[in-house]
Protein backbone atom coordinates (compact mmCIF):
# COMPACT_ATOMS: atom_id res chain seq x y z
CA UNK A 1 0.00 0.00 0.00
CA UNK A 2 1.68 3.29 -0.76
CA UNK A 3 1.59 6.47 1.40
CA UNK A 4 2.01 10.07 0.09
CA UNK A 5 2.81 12.55 2.36
CA UNK A 6 5.26 15.65 2.70
CA UNK A 7 8.68 15.14 2.70
CA UNK A 8 11.06 15.52 5.88
CA UNK A 9 14.62 16.05 6.29
CA UNK A 10 15.19 12.44 7.40
CA UNK A 11 14.51 11.53 3.32
CA UNK A 12 16.94 13.68 2.09
CA UNK A 13 19.61 11.13 2.11
CA UNK A 14 18.19 8.22 0.52
CA UNK A 15 16.01 10.29 -2.31
CA UNK A 16 19.45 11.51 -3.36
CA UNK A 17 20.97 7.97 -3.49
CA UNK A 18 18.00 7.26 -5.66
CA UNK A 19 18.12 9.87 -7.63
CA UNK A 20 21.50 9.37 -8.44
CA UNK A 21 21.37 5.74 -9.06
CA UNK A 22 18.48 6.72 -11.87
CA UNK A 23 20.63 9.59 -13.11
CA UNK A 24 23.61 7.15 -13.72
CA UNK A 25 21.33 4.90 -15.53
CA UNK A 26 20.37 7.06 -18.02
CA UNK A 27 23.19 9.46 -18.53
CA UNK A 28 26.47 7.20 -19.40
CA UNK A 29 29.61 7.54 -18.31
CA UNK A 30 32.17 10.13 -18.93
CA UNK A 31 29.78 12.90 -21.24
CA UNK A 32 29.37 15.33 -18.03
CA UNK A 33 30.98 16.34 -14.71
CA UNK A 34 30.58 14.20 -12.07
CA UNK A 35 28.35 16.52 -9.59
CA UNK A 36 28.82 14.57 -6.40
CA UNK A 37 29.67 14.58 -4.01
CA UNK A 38 30.97 18.28 -4.66
CA UNK A 39 27.59 19.02 -5.05
CA UNK A 40 26.00 17.15 -2.48
CA UNK A 41 26.01 20.56 -0.08
CA UNK A 42 24.07 22.25 -2.68
CA UNK A 43 21.23 19.32 -3.54
CA UNK A 44 20.99 19.06 0.16
CA UNK A 45 19.85 23.07 0.71
CA UNK A 46 17.74 22.35 -2.32
CA UNK A 47 15.85 20.03 -0.80
CA UNK A 48 15.62 21.88 2.52
CA UNK A 49 14.08 24.83 1.15
CA UNK A 50 11.23 22.87 -1.00
CA UNK A 51 10.47 20.60 2.38
CA UNK A 52 10.62 24.90 4.12
CA UNK A 53 7.84 25.83 1.44
CA UNK A 54 6.03 22.22 1.33
CA UNK A 55 6.68 22.01 -1.97
CA UNK A 56 7.79 18.08 -2.09
CA UNK A 57 5.83 15.37 -1.69
CA UNK A 58 6.76 11.67 -1.46
CA UNK A 59 5.56 8.45 -1.79
CA UNK A 60 6.87 5.39 0.31
CA UNK A 61 5.93 1.47 0.85
CA UNK A 62 6.20 0.82 4.16
CA UNK A 63 10.09 2.88 4.75
CA UNK A 64 10.89 2.97 1.77
CA UNK A 65 10.83 5.57 -0.47
CA UNK A 66 9.27 5.04 -3.94
CA UNK A 67 9.49 8.26 -5.25
CA UNK A 68 9.32 11.86 -4.60
CA UNK A 69 8.25 15.04 -6.27
CA UNK A 70 9.41 18.65 -5.68
CA UNK A 71 9.38 22.21 -7.59
CA UNK A 72 9.99 25.79 -7.48
CA UNK A 73 7.51 27.85 -8.20
CA UNK A 74 8.30 31.12 -9.33
CA UNK A 75 7.45 33.82 -12.29
CA UNK A 76 7.80 33.03 -15.69
CA UNK A 77 7.60 35.27 -18.42
CA UNK A 78 5.16 36.85 -16.35
CA UNK A 79 3.09 33.97 -15.62
CA UNK A 80 3.06 31.69 -12.09
CA UNK A 81 4.97 28.43 -12.64
CA UNK A 82 5.62 25.54 -11.20
CA UNK A 83 9.38 23.76 -12.09
CA UNK A 84 10.93 20.86 -11.24
CA UNK A 85 14.86 20.59 -11.28
CA UNK A 86 16.20 17.06 -12.92
CA UNK A 87 17.29 16.30 -9.14
CA UNK A 88 13.67 17.77 -8.08
CA UNK A 89 11.57 13.79 -9.20
CA UNK A 90 12.72 10.00 -9.08
CA UNK A 91 10.42 6.71 -9.24
CA UNK A 92 11.77 3.66 -8.98
CA UNK A 93 11.57 1.36 -12.56
CA UNK A 94 9.30 -1.94 -11.06
CA UNK A 95 6.07 0.59 -10.64
CA UNK A 96 7.26 3.94 -12.38
CA UNK A 97 3.84 4.53 -14.32
CA UNK A 98 1.70 4.31 -11.25
CA UNK A 99 4.45 6.57 -9.19
CA UNK A 100 4.47 9.36 -11.72
CA UNK A 101 0.89 9.27 -12.48
CA UNK A 102 0.01 9.22 -8.65
CA UNK A 103 2.72 11.84 -7.70
CA UNK A 104 2.07 14.21 -10.39
CA UNK A 105 -2.29 14.48 -9.93
CA UNK A 106 -1.59 15.32 -6.46
CA UNK A 107 1.15 18.03 -6.95
CA UNK A 108 -0.82 19.39 -10.43
CA UNK A 109 -3.97 19.60 -8.16
CA UNK A 110 -2.22 21.71 -5.91
CA UNK A 111 -0.30 24.22 -8.70
CA UNK A 112 -4.12 24.37 -10.53
CA UNK A 113 -5.86 25.59 -7.10
CA UNK A 114 -3.62 28.52 -6.89
CA UNK A 115 -3.68 29.59 -10.25
CA UNK A 116 -0.37 27.77 -11.57
CA UNK A 117 -0.95 26.79 -14.86
CA UNK A 118 2.60 26.79 -16.16
CA UNK A 119 4.33 23.54 -15.43
CA UNK A 120 7.86 22.81 -16.37
CA UNK A 121 10.13 20.06 -15.64
CA UNK A 122 13.46 18.34 -16.43
CA UNK A 123 13.74 14.54 -17.39
CA UNK A 124 16.68 12.65 -18.35
CA UNK A 125 16.99 12.89 -22.51
CA UNK A 126 16.96 9.10 -22.46
CA UNK A 127 14.35 8.44 -20.41
CA UNK A 128 12.01 7.07 -23.38
CA UNK A 129 9.40 6.45 -20.37
CA UNK A 130 9.43 9.74 -19.19
CA UNK A 131 8.86 11.49 -22.49
CA UNK A 132 5.84 9.38 -23.62
CA UNK A 133 4.37 9.95 -20.32
CA UNK A 134 5.50 13.75 -20.77
CA UNK A 135 4.20 14.04 -23.99
CA UNK A 136 0.52 12.28 -23.53
CA UNK A 137 -0.04 14.56 -20.51
CA UNK A 138 0.32 17.19 -22.95
CA UNK A 139 4.16 18.91 -22.19
CA UNK A 140 6.18 19.49 -25.26
CA UNK A 141 9.91 20.09 -25.20
CA UNK A 142 10.95 23.20 -24.39
CA UNK A 143 15.30 23.62 -23.70
CA UNK A 144 18.05 20.91 -24.07
CA UNK A 145 21.08 20.65 -22.03
CA UNK A 146 23.63 18.86 -24.11
CA UNK A 147 27.07 18.35 -22.57
CA UNK A 148 30.66 17.46 -24.39
CA UNK A 149 33.76 15.96 -22.99
CA UNK A 150 36.53 18.45 -24.72
CA UNK A 151 38.68 16.22 -27.06
CA UNK A 152 39.43 16.11 -31.03
CA UNK A 153 37.66 17.74 -33.46
CA UNK A 154 38.56 17.95 -36.96
CA UNK A 155 39.16 21.27 -38.72
CA UNK A 156 36.51 23.57 -40.05
CA UNK A 157 38.11 24.68 -43.44
CA UNK A 158 36.00 28.20 -43.16
CA UNK A 159 36.55 30.67 -45.77
CA UNK A 160 35.68 33.45 -43.03
CA UNK A 161 37.98 34.44 -40.30
CA UNK A 162 37.54 33.82 -36.92
CA UNK A 163 38.95 36.01 -34.40
CA UNK A 164 39.03 36.77 -30.25
CA UNK A 165 36.40 40.09 -29.54
CA UNK A 166 38.45 42.69 -28.01
CA UNK A 167 37.09 46.07 -26.36
CA UNK A 168 37.18 47.49 -29.65
CA UNK A 169 34.23 45.00 -31.03
CA UNK A 170 31.90 45.64 -28.44
CA UNK A 171 29.40 48.15 -30.30
CA UNK A 172 29.45 46.14 -33.39
CA UNK A 173 28.98 42.94 -30.61
CA UNK A 174 26.16 44.83 -29.19
CA UNK A 175 24.18 44.61 -32.64
CA UNK A 176 24.54 41.75 -33.31
CA UNK A 177 23.02 41.11 -30.04
CA UNK A 178 20.54 42.89 -30.43
CA UNK A 179 19.50 41.16 -34.16
CA UNK A 180 20.11 38.45 -32.24
CA UNK A 181 17.35 39.30 -29.67
CA UNK A 182 14.95 39.53 -32.89
CA UNK A 183 15.24 36.49 -34.18
CA UNK A 184 14.17 34.61 -30.99
CA UNK A 185 11.03 36.88 -30.85
CA UNK A 186 10.26 36.46 -34.31
CA UNK A 187 8.26 32.61 -35.26
CA UNK A 188 9.41 29.57 -34.40
CA UNK A 189 11.03 30.75 -31.14
CA UNK A 190 8.32 33.47 -29.58
CA UNK A 191 10.99 33.96 -26.92
CA UNK A 192 11.38 37.41 -25.52
CA UNK A 193 15.29 37.65 -24.52
CA UNK A 194 16.34 41.04 -22.01
CA UNK A 195 18.89 43.71 -23.67
CA UNK A 196 22.39 43.05 -22.97
CA UNK A 197 24.11 46.56 -22.49
CA UNK A 198 27.11 47.54 -23.35
CA UNK A 199 28.88 47.46 -20.33
CA UNK A 200 27.58 44.05 -19.81
CA UNK A 201 29.33 43.16 -22.73
CA UNK A 202 32.67 44.82 -22.21
CA UNK A 203 32.54 42.59 -19.29
CA UNK A 204 32.09 39.10 -21.14
CA UNK A 205 34.88 39.96 -23.37
CA UNK A 206 36.97 40.80 -20.62
CA UNK A 207 36.31 37.87 -18.18
CA UNK A 208 35.08 34.88 -20.68
CA UNK A 209 35.74 34.42 -23.83
CA UNK A 210 34.16 35.68 -27.31
CA UNK A 211 34.85 34.32 -30.79
CA UNK A 212 33.63 36.19 -33.98
CA UNK A 213 33.54 35.38 -37.57
CA UNK A 214 34.05 37.76 -40.24
CA UNK A 215 33.37 38.82 -43.68
CA UNK A 216 36.12 41.75 -44.55
CA UNK A 217 35.28 44.38 -42.18
CA UNK A 218 32.04 42.79 -40.93
CA UNK A 219 30.84 40.80 -38.07
CA UNK A 220 28.44 37.99 -39.26
CA UNK A 221 28.58 35.29 -36.03
CA UNK A 222 29.58 34.88 -32.51
CA UNK A 223 29.98 32.57 -29.97
CA UNK A 224 30.54 33.39 -25.96
CA UNK A 225 32.07 30.56 -23.75
CA UNK A 226 32.63 31.14 -19.93
CA UNK A 227 33.38 29.26 -17.00
CA UNK A 228 31.74 28.01 -14.45
CA UNK A 229 32.72 28.62 -10.91
CA UNK A 230 30.33 27.38 -8.66
CA UNK A 231 27.59 24.05 -8.75
CA UNK A 232 24.43 24.50 -10.51
CA UNK A 233 21.59 21.60 -9.94
CA UNK A 234 19.34 22.37 -12.27
CA UNK A 235 22.20 22.20 -15.73
CA UNK A 236 24.22 19.69 -13.51
CA UNK A 237 26.90 22.27 -13.99
CA UNK A 238 30.08 21.55 -11.64
CA UNK A 239 32.91 24.44 -11.28
CA UNK A 240 35.34 24.58 -13.75
CA UNK A 241 32.93 23.41 -16.53
CA UNK A 242 33.06 25.56 -19.67
CA UNK A 243 29.00 27.08 -20.72
CA UNK A 244 28.05 27.96 -24.05
CA UNK A 245 26.16 30.61 -22.92
CA UNK A 246 26.36 34.77 -21.63
CA UNK A 247 26.33 36.03 -25.18
CA UNK A 248 25.21 32.43 -26.51
CA UNK A 249 26.01 31.70 -30.06
CA UNK A 250 24.29 33.91 -33.24
CA UNK A 251 24.90 33.84 -36.70
CA UNK A 252 23.29 35.92 -39.44
CA UNK A 253 20.85 34.27 -41.54
CA UNK A 254 22.21 34.71 -45.17
CA UNK A 255 25.72 33.21 -43.51
CA UNK A 256 23.98 30.18 -42.27
CA UNK A 257 25.15 26.47 -43.59
CA UNK A 258 28.40 28.04 -44.85
CA UNK A 259 30.54 25.87 -41.69
CA UNK A 260 30.95 29.23 -39.54
CA UNK A 261 29.45 27.84 -36.72
CA UNK A 262 31.68 24.46 -36.99
CA UNK A 263 34.75 27.15 -37.13
CA UNK A 264 33.73 29.07 -34.10
CA UNK A 265 33.18 25.88 -32.21
CA UNK A 266 36.57 24.91 -32.90
CA UNK A 267 37.96 27.92 -31.78
CA UNK A 268 35.92 27.16 -28.57
CA UNK A 269 37.32 23.88 -28.28
CA UNK A 270 40.94 25.12 -28.60
CA UNK A 271 39.99 27.81 -25.25
CA UNK A 272 39.01 24.68 -23.29
CA UNK A 273 41.82 22.61 -24.23
CA UNK A 274 44.43 25.73 -23.35
CA UNK A 275 42.41 26.09 -20.21
CA UNK A 276 42.52 22.10 -19.44
CA UNK A 277 38.71 22.45 -19.01
CA UNK A 278 37.21 19.00 -19.61
CA UNK A 279 33.58 19.56 -19.91
CA UNK A 280 31.82 21.90 -22.19
CA UNK A 281 27.56 22.49 -21.78
CA UNK A 282 25.32 24.11 -24.09
CA UNK A 283 21.66 25.07 -23.53
CA UNK A 284 19.36 25.92 -26.25
CA UNK A 285 15.47 26.23 -27.17
CA UNK A 286 14.31 23.05 -29.58
CA UNK A 287 11.95 25.60 -31.01
CA UNK A 288 14.94 27.40 -32.64
CA UNK A 289 15.46 24.82 -35.50
CA UNK A 290 18.97 25.49 -36.32
CA UNK A 291 20.26 25.54 -33.01
CA UNK A 292 17.99 22.16 -32.52
CA UNK A 293 19.81 21.03 -35.98
CA UNK A 294 23.79 22.56 -35.00
CA UNK A 295 24.44 21.41 -31.27
CA UNK A 296 23.70 18.10 -31.56
CA UNK A 297 25.99 17.11 -34.22
CA UNK A 298 28.87 17.92 -31.69
CA UNK A 299 27.14 17.54 -28.16
CA UNK A 300 25.02 14.62 -26.20
CA UNK A 301 21.68 16.05 -25.33
CA UNK A 302 21.69 15.01 -21.96
CA UNK A 303 18.69 16.83 -20.53
CA UNK A 304 15.11 17.29 -21.94
CA UNK A 305 12.94 20.58 -20.08
CA UNK A 306 9.71 20.31 -21.30
CA UNK A 307 6.55 22.32 -20.38
CA UNK A 308 2.86 21.98 -20.51
CA UNK A 309 0.25 24.81 -20.01
CA UNK A 310 -3.08 23.66 -18.41
CA UNK A 311 -5.96 25.70 -19.71
CA UNK A 312 -6.97 28.72 -18.11
CA UNK A 313 -10.34 28.01 -17.26
CA UNK A 314 -9.50 24.81 -15.09
CA UNK A 315 -11.71 25.87 -12.19
CA UNK A 316 -10.58 22.73 -9.65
Amino acid sequence: MFKISQMDSKDIDQAMDLWYSSHQLYTGEGILPDFLPGGKKILENYFLDRIKNENAVIIKDKNNILGYFSWISFNFHNEKSAFCPIIGHFGVETCKVQIYTELYKIVSTEWVKNGIFNHLWMINNKDNFLKKFSYDLGFGSYVMDAYIKNGFMEDAHGEYKITRATQDDCDSIFELTEESRRYYLASPVFLKRNEIEKAEIEQFIKNDAVFLAWDNNDIIGLMSIGIEDEYNFEQLCTPETASIDRLGAYIKPNYRGKGIGKSLLKSVFQYCEDKKIEYIHVCFETANTYANGFWPKYFTPIISSVRRTVNKDANL
